[in-house]
């Protein structure tokens, strides 16, 4: 009869032990999962180049193109600058090529944009932005052409596709 008593306890103090550790285990697991939903998700890296070669004045047309700045993510690049006419004239709205070139003076990407109307002595904001690929990040100076009339992008509605920002 002791017998069947010690082994009674035994078992139910055995019993009590797993269901301490189970609750414990549940317990901790249910803790990792809150911090793996508090966790936010990888954030997209993100580049902003300001280079030397960025930062010095281009010349286009009688403007001057100067503040040249580049924020690269994982979907698009844009691509920022200041525009001057230095000129006594009216600037009229124009289609340019940003051509992007690396250290050596390769092209990496070309970004169409619009230059709009700048009266003389007036400052405006150009922006204008492409899908970014990997290269994007080797920015390291730009080149402003006059975008031919067959590289416009005309919409279905007969309107041109402007990917410039004017402020």
């Amino acid at each position: 009869m002791k017998n069947n008593k010690r082994l009674r306890i035994v078992i139910v103090a055995a019993i009590f032990v797993v269901v301490i550790i189970a609750i414990i285990a549940k317990q901790s697991s249910n803790e990792g999962k809150q911090q793996a939903e508090a966790t936010p998700p990888p954030q997209e890296e993100t580049t902003f180049i300001e280079g030397e070669k960025l930062a010095e004045v281009k010349k286009y047309k009688g403007l001057e193109i100067s503040n040249v700045k580049f924020k690269v993510d994982d979907t698009m690049t844009l691509l920022t600058a200041d525009v001057y006419n230095a000129t006594s004239k009216k600037a009229e709205k124009q289609w340019i090529n940003i051509n992007v070139l690396d250290k050596e003076g390769k092209r990496i990407t070309s970004i169409g944009g619009c230059i709009g109307t700048v009266e003389p002595g007036a400052i405006t904001r150009l922006s204008s932005s492409i899908l970014s690929n990997t290269e994007d990040r080797q920015a390291y100076d730009i080149e402003i052409t006059e975008q031919a009339p067959e590289e416009e992008d005309y919409g279905t509605n007969g309107d041109i596709n402007n990917t410039a920002v004017q402020n």
